[in-house]
C-alpha cells in the first residue's frame, strides 16, 4: 500500500472489485471510487465501514451477482476516465479484460494475489503453494500480452503479490 498511498490523489476516480478495508482506504485518498461486490452481508458490512468514516459521498457502491453483471459495471465508464482499477474480487480475468480499455494513459491496473495467476520471475516460481498454479492460464497469458507495454510494479511478502501496471502515455 505504500506504492499506492504515494501514487494515489485526491481527485482520482477508481473502481475495485471486491471490497473491504481497502475500500475505505481508498475512499480516504481519492475523489471517487466505484465499489463492486457480490456478497449482500459482506457488502453492508462495508457500507457501514464507508459511512462511519464519513466517506458515503466518495464511493458509489454496486452489488451485481457472480456473471457478466459483476464486470460489467466497468461500462459505466465512457473511454478511458479512470486513474486506477483494483481487481480484487471473483472474477479477476473477466474484471481484468472489462476494465483495461477504461483506464486513463499514466493510470494504472492493480492485481491483488497475481500469484494465483502469474508466476513470479524474481523468485524463479510461485510465491506461494496457496493456489498455486503449474502454469500460466492461457486466457491470463492473452491478457499479459495485452500489458506488455505497459510498465509494472510487482510488490510481495513471498505469500502474496500484488501487480501493478501504468497504462502508457
Amino acid at each position: 500500500m505504500y506504492f499506492l498511498d504515494s501514487w494515489l490523489r485526491p481527485t482520482d476516480k477508481g473502481i475495485e472489485w471486491g471490497s473491504g478495508r481497502s475500500t475505505a482506504w481508498l475512499a480516504s485518498r481519492v475523489g471517487y471510487l466505484a465499489r463492486v461486490e457480490h456478497d449482500e452481508s459482506w457488502s453492508s458490512k462495508v457500507r457501514l465501514m464507508i459511512q462511519e468514516q464519513g466517506l458515503q459521498d466518495r464511493v458509489q457502491s454496486y452489488r451485481r451477482p457472480l456473471d457478466e453483471s459483476y464486470e460489467g459495471v466497468a461500462e459505466v465508464f465512457s473511454g478511458q476516465e479512470l486513474d486506477f482499477a483494483l481487481v480484487d474480487g471473483r472474477r479477476r480475468l473477466a474484471c481484468t479484460r472489462a476494465v483495461l480499455l477504461k483506464i486513463k494513459p499514466g493510470g494504472i491496473l492493480i492485481l491483488d494475489n497475481a500469484e494465483r495467476y502469474i508466476a513470479n520471475a524474481i523468485m524463479g516460481t510461485y510465491s506461494t503453494v496457496i493456489g498455486h498454479r503449474d502454469h500460466v492460464d492461457p486466457a491470463w497469458e492473452l491478457i499479459l500480452g495485452e500489458l506488455e507495454s505497459w510498465r509494472s510494479v510487482l510488490t510481495t511478502n513471498r505469500i502474496w503479490d500484488t501487480r501493478i501496471w501504468v497504462k502508457p502515455q
